[in-house]
Order: structure tokens, then sequence, then C-alpha cells
């Protein structure tokens, strides 16, 4: 059974600052799939799936529907995972990883509302 993701496009948009439902096409596709594989990952820190029994009804805590809105978005705005880069004399370095993750402070979030 495919499990609905722990947040709605619509919590994705607002963290995006783009307007309800202007999303669409490709970039629609993106954002799902952003809050499909971060909502995987937090069920599997958590260890818990937090779907009602008619399995489409998020029963997850506001806490951790933010968790999935701030990981889902730092992925969709960095799909590619850069960590640095230069134009000119203008260069640029992340702190930390890339890619799909939860910090150590979005993990315990997690974690203490499982």
């Amino acid at each position: 059974m495919t499990l609905p993701p722990l947040a709605p496009v619509s919590a994705l948009e607002v963290r995006l600052e783009v307007a309800a439902g202007s999303l669409t096409g490709a970039v629609l596709l993106r954002a799902e799939a952003c809050l499909d594989d971060t909502s995987a990952l937090i069920r599997d820190e958590a260890g818990k799936d937090w779907v009602a029994l008619d399995g489409v009804t998020i029963t997850a805590p506001a806490a951790v529907v933010v968790v999935t809105t701030q990981v889902a978005k730092r992925t969709s705005s960095n799909p590619d995972g850069f960590t640095s880069e230069s134009v000119g004399d203008y260069s640029w370095q992340a702190n930390g990883a890339a890619g799909l993750y939860l910090t150590a402070g979005e993990a315990r979030i997690v974690r203490r509302a499982a």
C-alpha cells in the first residue's frame, strides 16, 4: 500500500512562497515526489506511519508536518544537491550535507513525536 505524504502540496507552496495551486506540470510532480520521499524518510526515522485506518487521513502531529515541509522545501529548492558554486569573483558554499536528509534537530523532533 502506498502511503499518502505527511504534508499536502499546499503546505509546501506556503513555505516556497508561491500562490496556492500555482505549482503545475513537472514542478508539481517534483513537489509531490519531494513530499513522498521526505515522508518515507520521516516514517523510517519514527517507526510510525501516521495514517488513520482509512489509509488516507494523516494523523501526524503539527511538528512532524513542519519538519516534512522544511525537508521537502530544502530538497526541492536544491534538487541537484549543490554544496557550492562560483561565478566570477562570487563564491558560495553550503554548510552541511546535500540531498534528502534530516538534520539532527529534525530527527529529534520526529523521534519525540513518535
